[in-house]
């Protein structure tokens, strides 16, 4: 059923997005960027990759630090979606989302009902009980142990096998690969730290049939390395599309403003192609995996531009 559905979302991105296969075969390493929107807050959760070369990914570095030497973005912070109530990043917003968009990249999106307790054979909580006790049978830890263990598992194996799956249909299995991961919680501990780092390359080999050289970074590790930059989409889109559904499931659009400039530049087109799908439970336990298109409406896009704009949205007024 996943793999079913991720295929179907490729071909409905082929026909209504203009998406290509890129071509990685050549490159010496994969990188994954990923971050996760936080489940309790309302009907969605939201995961986004971003798939890049490292040589892609290291040629834009040199943009970004001119970009931010050049607004006085020097700081170290993460340009992520909180920090948005920062003027100097809400007025360059739009200038530091057009310069991300030129990488040589894709994005998968997984937009999820929250009643999608898994994503794999069927969709029941007895689900995630089998996936537990498969897990540790399989002599790859037992995440029961932990708080919340079956939920952050499921979680888990759908991040690594959209990893798994993208790696082989991009590189056909010739590169090595380095995950970077902004969600803690399935990193957490040593428990989970080991399994998912004994899991990732297994996954990895199942969909492309070579064993390859994996890597597993959490955000925290990176230190102020440059590539933290590249966390700033997948923080932006998950944050954005988590709060432009709480604005309009309540019909409040005024909190929508910052998520409507960052859902704009998501429908644009540009070199950094998107797959984007929406997950939904069907009432044969079975799960709905249909293309996520909400940027192309343009009437949901409230708010000026940036640019246009005075204070960051939740910013402090400025005082004369």
């Amino acid at each position: 059923m996943f793999v079913k559905g991720l295929l179907e979302g490729i071909e409905a991105a082929r026909r209504t997005e203009h998406f290509r296969i890129l071509d990685e075969s050549r490159t010496k390493k994969l990188m994954v960027f990923s971050d996760f929107s936080a489940r309790a807050s309302g009907r969605w959760a939201t995961s986004v990759l971003l798939f890049t070369s490292e040589k892609a990914a290291t040629s834009l570095t040199k943009t970004i630090r001119r970009f931010r030497k050049e607004h006085g973005l020097q700081d170290g912070r993460r340009f992520e979606y909180k920090s948005l109530r920062d003027e100097r990043r809400w007025r360059v917003l739009d200038e530091w989302l057009r310069m991300l968009g030129r990488l040589r990249g894709v994005v998968v999106i997984l937009v999820a009902d929250i009643d999608v307790v898994s994503a794999f054979k069927v969709n029941t909580p007895q689900e995630r009980l089998d996936i537990l006790r498969e897990i540790a049978d399989s002599g790859f830890g037992d995440w029961s142990e932990t708080r919340s263990g079956g939920r952050l598992l499921e979680d888990a194996l759908r991040t690594m096998h959209i990893i798994g799956f993208m790696h082989a249909l991009l590189t056909g299995g010739r590169s090595d690969l380095r995950w970077i991961c902004d969600n803690d919680d399935i990193l957490d501990g040593t428990l989970r730290r080991t399994s998912a780092s004994r899991l990732l390359p297994a996954i990895i080999e199942k969909y492309s049939g070579f064993k390859r050289i994996v890597e597993i970074t959490t955000e925290a590790a990176l230190g102020t390395s440059a590539l933290r930059d590249f966390l700033s989409v997948p923080d932006l889109l998950a944050a954005a599309i988590l709060e432009y559904h709480r604005g309009t499931d309540q019909g409040a659009s005024d909190m929508i403003a910052k998520a409507a400039v960052v859902m704009e530049w998501l429908g644009i087109p540009k070199p950094l192609q998107v797959i984007s799908l929406q997950l939904t439970p069907h009432e044969n336990g079975g799960i709905w995996w249909k293309a996520y298109r909400p940027y192309c409406d343009r009437s949901i896009l409230v708010g000026r531009k940036p640019a246009q704009q005075g204070p960051a949205p939740g910013s402090a007024p400025r005082r004369g």
